[in-house]
């Protein structure tokens, strides 16, 4: 159940981190765009956990299988929920901005998703170990 809160800490932080850099460098701050961009990459990053995390049945190799569906899915749900947002969001602006930040968040939110699927993986190979070592 952590591994769903590893992928919104990382884009929060990372949110935070940028709004404290535009601040320092005197650039106009985005708040509308760099909070919808956020949603949209926490929210994708999540939703592509659930492979995955569904996956443990059949063992390793199967959620290492998940995990790659996972990562594919990252980038098209990534790339649907802006593509929506960008149509329907009147609040978009600066448009060029949200495409720089969504892409941005978008590799952030991949370094958290894989983070978490590593540790769903790891966790599965040990539960494997632990469950072959009790057989033996």
């Amino acid at each position: 159940m952590r591994n769903l809160l590893i992928i919104p800490l990382i884009v929060a932080l990372f949110a935070a981190g940028m709004c404290g850099l535009f601040h320092v460098m005197g650039w106009p701050q985005h708040a509308r765009e760099l909070g919808t961009v956020a949603v949209v990459c926490a929210l994708s990053g999540d939703l592509s956990l659930i492979p995955a995390i569904f996956a443990p049945r059949g063992g390793p190799i199967a959620v290492s299988q998940a995990s790659l569906v996972g990562t594919v899915t990252h980038i098209f749900l990534t790339l649907v929920l802006a593509a929506v947002v960008w149509a329907a969001h009147p609040m978009i602006m600066e448009r060029q901005a949200f495409i720089y930040l969504l892409l941005a968040f978008y590799w952030i939110s991949l370094v958290g998703l894989v983070i978490a699927l590593v540790r769903i993986v790891r966790k599965a190979s040990s539960a494997l170990q632990t469950a072959g070592a009790k057989v033996s």
